[in-house]
């Protein structure tokens, strides 16, 4: 009977032994590191807030708003946005570049002292990813 607890209790030490041999071979910080969470460039998009008519006028100003979302849909707040536009003389404020706020939002304002077509476009700067869903702004008279 001695025997018998003997080697089972053996074969249960060695179980544990080769068990926690292969968890150790494991680098330990791989387990306990947190995993970087990045902005998804789908998942996030920008509105730009047009006034009655489609076209903002020139020395007008334009709200956009830039909303960053990681690949599950979830908001990333205290992330830096990057805004910038295509058309030359575009003013962005309070910055081109803001943080968003506690639901992964970023407020901007647009204006433009000439005519034409602004492709805007938003960057999370944190992980260089741009925003895919960036609209154009039309100022005109």
């Amino acid at each position: 009977m001695k025997d018998k607890k003997f080697l089972v209790l053996s074969a249960l030490f060695f179980f544990l032994f080769a068990a926690a041999m292969v968890a150790l071979s494991v680098q330990p910080t791989s387990i306990f590191q947190a995993r970087a969470t990045v902005p998804s460039p789908t998942k996030s998009f920008v509105i730009a807030h047009y006034p009655t008519g489609g076209i903002v006028p020139v020395d007008g100003n334009i709200k956009v708003t830039v909303y960053i979302r990681d690949e599950s849909g979830k908001v990333m707040a205290n992330r830096g946005v990057n805004l910038s536009s295509t058309l030359s003389n575009v003013t962005i404020l309070p910055s081109n570049t803001i943080t968003t706020n506690e639901n992964g939002m970023a407020e901007f304002t647009l204006s433009s002292a000439i005519s034409g077509k602004a492709q805007v476009t938003a960057v999370d700067q944190g992980s260089n990813i741009t925003i895919a869903n960036s609209p154009s702004v039309q100022f005109g008279q």
